[in-house]
């Protein structure tokens, strides 16, 4: 018979790395962007508000990144690995709409126009939340949100990120410490 599951863990892992690399290509052209639109004298780029949230678009990028990689090499080692390529899926899928919207921001206006390649790629981001064989979004989100500490304290420690270890976990909207999250038995 058919593998279902390995299936969709195989498409989970190339719609996540679709959706990293729509937010790739969004976070380069609002960099250079930021980099040359100029306001009050200097670049935009220059001023904390857009320089911060720059950063934070590819700190997800990066953890989106390790969290497939992850799934992908557990799946390639043969194993099981339906719960890693869920979470990856899960989080690439939400924080590419992120990533995305962000980006736009960057852009002000010009991130509105439908000639922007912005603007398409947010729409793209969009769409990758209805791109699997899942239950309603509502009852992923929930699912995410619960695993959300576990996958920051995987990032952190793959990226290396120990001094952010606080400001990250407070994005994700937990309080970690150690390896693992309180409530959390994994």
């Amino acid at each position: 018979g058919v593998n279902f599951e390995k299936i969709l863990s195989y498409s989970r892992i190339a719609l996540s790395s679709l959706a990293i690399g729509v937010s790739r290509a969004a976070l380069e052209h609002s960099t250079a962007y930021a980099k040359e639109r100029t306001a009050f004298g200097e670049p935009i780029g220059q001023r904390q508000a857009v320089a911060f949230m720059v950063a934070d678009m590819a700190l997800e990028i990066d953890a989106m990144r390790v969290l497939v990689w992850e799934a992908a090499w557990q799946l390639d080692k043969g194993g099981p690995a339906t719960a890693e390529t869920y979470l990856a899926k899960l989080y690439s899928d939400k924080n590419s709409l992120k990533v995305t919207d962000n980006a736009v921001q960057v852009m002000g206006g010009h991130g509105y126009i439908r000639e922007n390649p912005v603007e398409g790629w947010l729409r793209h981001a969009r769409g990758f939340y209805t791109l699997d064989a899942s239950p309603s979004t509502a009852a992923r989100m929930s699912r995410f949100e619960t695993a959300a500490p576990r996958l920051a304290m995987k990032a952190i420690d793959a990226l290396g990120l120990e001094d952010e270890r606080e400001r990250i976990t407070h994005l994700v909207g937990a309080s970690c410490t150690g390896f693992g999250a309180p409530g959390l038995d994994q």
